[in-house]
């Protein structure tokens, strides 16, 4: 029979081996170690934010490296480190002949220009046309591309038919053989307004806010199509000199259209989507860049552009916006799909009841409507999907407060979040360029974001005056 006492010894026993295999001893603040566990997601303020402070530091203005001419001299292509500046003279010959030169010019300039455009289009219809059989999606293309070049004004068809003429003379889409079809530089040409990568956001100081009393302009174009870094590859500043204005697009080689530009009358403009995504099964929309600039070359201030598109311009499939500002003036061309519902958005114009906005004398375009009684993609779904909220919300928020602000604080603040943090929204990871426009000085300067990314502290280059 087993005793209390042989019990004893056998649990004391047991507990003594225990204690000796596994070294058991009161642990103490020397020998103890934290288990692994997940990284937090809560981020130090001081990681958030970059410190950045431009007030000594001008924009670059780059040498040119080397200088292309056409033949005709309607075309002259100065390569530099972070872009191409393009001279198109449409004041000589005709349209054709301009297109023309512009692409036996670039060629010159960049020998790999054919095989990155196929590869950019290639990118962008995978990336985008997920919702298409891989079968159809040529003659899907094909078939948009047709649709809007016989829309085009017909200086502008002659000019994306000079341009096409001077590729390959075989028609249809092949993408992978390094060389342009006609037809592929057509839908080159076309880009912008066939995928409607018109992604971004603007933001424009003034009156008590602005030191000068006159509008500080900023456009952040983000491309939501953009698979690969081909778009940041040839970055470009298209002049495109007329009979009595120069217009100033900021794009990518050998696109005429014009997504982002400023002319030489001082008027900013930028195309910004405020639809969903584009519908492929759908009909096409109209093409964009090309109407802006048709809006550019006939009216000499932000109102008159504006008053021009609302008036004029109708897409009936998809919604978008034009941001405009001058020296004095700042809108929003908010242009619906039915008729009669366009708005030209001012400072004064009533938004949507939940949108915060706590600066009046900021204004910003993100990629909705926000007049009252317009479409709301904004405020239907402020969660943290909605980036047309949340880009929103972000801009109320840096630029709150009263202290009259330049162009220096103003790239100070927005390059104050580091580019990893969480909260960074309008400098996100698909930024293409951020175009700075001073109207007081006539001068534009632009983030030119290339093959590495986005920094936190970013180079501006001085892309010229007017």
């Amino acid at each position: 029979n087993w005793g209390g006492n042989d019990m004893k010894k056998i649990l004391f026993t047991a507990v003594s081996l225990l204690c000796a295999l596994t070294s058991c001893e009161a642990e103490t603040y020397d020998t103890f170690v934290f288990p692994e566990q997940e990284s937090s997601v809560i981020e130090p303020v001081d990681n958030r934010f970059t410190n950045n402070d431009y007030s000594n530091i001008p924009p670059v203005s780059e040498e040119t490296i080397e200088v292309f001419t056409s033949e005709d001299g309607i075309c002259t292509i100065q390569k530099k480190n972070d872009y191409y500046d393009v001279s198109l003279d449409l004041r000589s010959g005709d349209h054709f002949g301009a297109g023309r030169a512009y692409a036996e010019t670039l060629l010159k300039a960049d020998h790999d220009f054919e095989k990155k455009a196929e590869q950019i289009i290639s990118d962008t219809m995978i990336a985008s046309m997920v919702l298409v059989k891989k079968s159809k999606r040529n003659d899907v293309l094909l078939e948009l591309a047709d649709k809007m070049r016989s829309s085009l004004y017909r200086d502008y068809g002659d000019e994306v038919e000079g341009f096409a003429s001077v590729f390959s003379k075989t028609e249809g889409i092949s993408l992978d053989d390094g060389v342009l079809s006609s037809d592929e530089a057509v839908i080159f040409q076309l880009y912008y307004d066939i995928f409607l990568d018109y992604n971004g956001s603007a933001v424009s100081i003034g009156g008590n806010r602005s030191e000068t009393g006159s509008q500080i302009s900023a456009v952040t174009a983000v491309s939501f199509c953009r698979k690969s870094d081909l778009l940041l590859s040839d970055h470009c500043v298209l002049r495109l000199i007329g009979d009595d204005r120069t217009i100033n697009s900021v794009s990518f080689l050998g696109m005429l259209g014009v997504k982002t530009a400023v002319t030489d009358k001082g008027v900013l403009a930028s195309i910004i989507n405020a639809d969903r995504e584009v519908k492929f099964d759908h009909p096409c929309g109209i093409p964009r860049s090309f109407v802006i600039r048709e809006a550019l070359e006939k009216c000499d201030t932000a109102e008159k552009t504006g008053e021009y598109l609302v008036k004029e311009v109708y897409d009936p499939d998809y919604l978008f916006s034009v941001f405009l500002s001058d020296r004095d003036n700042v809108f929003s061309a908010e242009l619906n799909s039915e008729k009669g519902k366009s708005v030209l958005r001012d400072k004064d114009t009533d938004l949507f009841g939940a949108l915060p906005y706590d600066c009046p004398d900021c204004f910003f375009n993100v990629i909705s409507f926000v007049s009252d009684g317009q479409t709301d993609r904004i405020t239907l779904d402020k969660n943290t999907l909605n980036i047309r909220y949340l880009t929103w919300r972000k801009y109320n928020d840096i630029f709150s407060g009263s202290d009259p602000l330049n162009i220096t604080s103003v790239k100070n603040i927005l390059t104050s979040e580091t580019i990893d943090s969480h909260t960074n929204i309008i400098r996100d990871n698909k930024m293409q360029f951020m175009l700075i426009v001073d109207h007081a000085s006539g001068t534009f300067q632009a983030d030119l974001v290339r093959e590495e990314g986005v920094k936190n502290m970013p180079d501006f280059i001085d892309l010229g005056s007017f």
